[in-house]
Formats: C-alpha cells, sequence, structure tokens
C-alpha cells in the first residue's frame, strides 16, 4: 500500500521547501507529485534528487487545476491531499495506513490538523465519525485523504479554489460529488499535519466570501441552494458579525455568487460546444 501526497505549489526553482515538510520523516522514503504553476518565472528544469517525488512544472495557475494535474499524473494507492506550507508529523505514512487498515471499507478518509503542540487547527470529535453532506462542509483540503481508484471520474471544479473564479469550497464539492456516487468517507482522530490557523476563507472580504459560497451551494445543489444559503447564514451568526454584514446583505450577495456561477457555466459549455 503506497501513500503519495499530492503538492500544489508556485513558482518554484527548487524542491528545498519539501524539507520543511518532511522534517519529521524521512524524506527519501515520501512519495509525491509536486505540481509546480509558474505564473511569475519562466518555467524551470527542475529535477528530483528523491526518486519517489516526480515534479511537474507547468505555465498556469489555479488550485483546482494544480490537484487535478496531481491526480492525472498519480500511482500511489492512497493520495494525499498536501500544500507547500505545511508540516507533516512524524511517521504519517504510518498513520495513514494504520486508519485504513482500522476502516477498511473507507474509500476516503479525513484527519486532524494542528496549529501547534498545544492546539488543533479547529474543534474535532475525538471518535471516529462517518461523514455526511454537512460534516464534509467543515473540511479542509489538507485533512483529506483518498484510495486512488475509488475517486475515478471525479476532479476538482476548475471554477473554485485559489487563483479561480471563486476562490474557496473546491474541496467540499469534491467531496459532495464523491458522496453522491456511493463513497464511503470516514473522519479518523489520527493528527497527521501541523498548519498555522489562518485560512482563505478568513482572509476573503465579505463580498467575495459570501459570493463564492453562493455559488459553492448553487454547484451543489442547484436551485435549492435558496434554502443551503439560508440555512447556512442561520447557522452561522457570528460570521456575519465579524465581516459586519447584515442577514439579508449576505443572502443577496450568496444569491448573487449563484446566479454568477450559473451565468459563467453556462458561458463555458457554449465555449466547449462552439
Amino acid at each position: 500500500m503506497i501513500v503519495e501526497f499530492l503538492i500544489s505549489t508556485m513558482n518554484r526553482t527548487d524542491l528545498k521547501f519539501l524539507e520543511s515538510m518532511f522534517q519529521n520523516n524521512e524524506i527519501h522514503d515520501v512519495n509525491a507529485v509536486v505540481i509546480n504553476q509558474c505564473t511569475k518565472i519562466d518555467i524551470p528544469d527542475i529535477r528530483s534528487e528523491y526518486k519517489n517525488i516526480k515534479v511537474i512544472s507547468v505555465n498556469e495557475k489555479g488550485l483546482s487545476r494544480s490537484r487535478n494535474l496531481a491526480l492525472k499524473n498519480a500511482t500511489g494507492d492512497i493520495l494525499v491531499i498536501a500544500d507547500d506550507d505545511v508540516t507533516y508529523e512524524k511517521d504519517v505514512v504510518n498513520k495513514i495506513k494504520s486508519a485504513y487498515e482500522q476502516l477498511i471499507d473507507a474509500d476516503i478518509i479525513t484527519f486532524r490538523v494542528k496549529v501547534d503542540d498545544s492546539k488543533m487547527f479547529k474543534n474535532y470529535p475525538k471518535t471516529i465519525v462517518k461523514h455526511n453532506y454537512r460534516t464534509i462542509n467543515k473540511i479542509s483540503s489538507i485533512e483529506i485523504s483518498f484510495k486512488r481508484n475509488k475517486v475515478e471520474g471525479v476532479v476538482f471544479d476548475n471554477f473554485f479554489g485559489l487563483g479561480s473564479e471563486f476562490p474557496m469550497g473546491e474541496e467540499n464539492i469534491f467531496l459532495h460529488d464523491l458522496l453522491k456516487k456511493g463513497k464511503m468517507m470516514w473522519y479518523h482522530p489520527s493528527t497527521i499535519v501541523c498548519h498555522e490557523e489562518i485560512t482563505s476563507g478568513i482572509q476573503a472580504d465579505a463580498k467575495q466570501y459570501y459570493e463564492t459560497k453562493g455559488a459553492v451551494y448553487y454547484r451543489m445543489f442547484s436551485i435549492l441552494f435558496i434554502i443551503a444559503n439560508i440555512i447556512f447564514l442561520i447557522r452561522h451568526k457570528e460570521i456575519h458579525r465579524k465581516k459586519n454584514i447584515s442577514f439579508f446583505n449576505a443572502f443577496l450577495i450568496m444569491f448573487e455568487g449563484g446566479v454568477k456561477y450559473r451565468s459563467n457555466k453556462s458561458k463555458a459549455i457554449k465555449l466547449d460546444y462552439l
């Protein structure tokens, strides 16, 4: 059983950042596909000194495009979504393998992320939990692992993720599509990686945040996204306060986001057809 990390990065001219990511592990034993999107530099000739690490440099942008290219070139049995600013826990590969041996019916397993030795990235359950359509909305990409042969035919939506029209929610849409296909998805209370506390969702301004949320819900639920919008707004009143926006204005922006996604998707389909 081979565990392979799918790493998205940008404008790299070498692989020194991997030493930080895997400082608690023996990097020569790590299997990975590194997608290096070059938007500010010419495509470099990076040759990996690590035999199990493949590097692909491309002249494009978009996190979902990066994830999809990594998926296309992956060969491992279990794939782990990775960013270039994380640090993996000691013996992370065996931790992941052990979880899949324990949850033998799992197609996807999500894990815990910590901020430091005294604080977790978010509030996690203390026991194994089966995911559903509600719980997947709380998942971050670096928590996700899955069996490669169980996600064939499902990819990340290029309209979503950093560097795209809607800069968040790509991982939730990906998991939603897998649940719709009947895949078995579990949470395991093992901590596999360390990441700083700030996320793109927190950093986004109010308009961008709610517009993207509305687009995500339209992508997931079509016209029923209106109901999903209302439920989200009721459950997350603390976000409105932090972003200093009223319930009504947040709803309007979410609605506009759904309409914007629908319009852009229709245009893209027409262009593909032509």
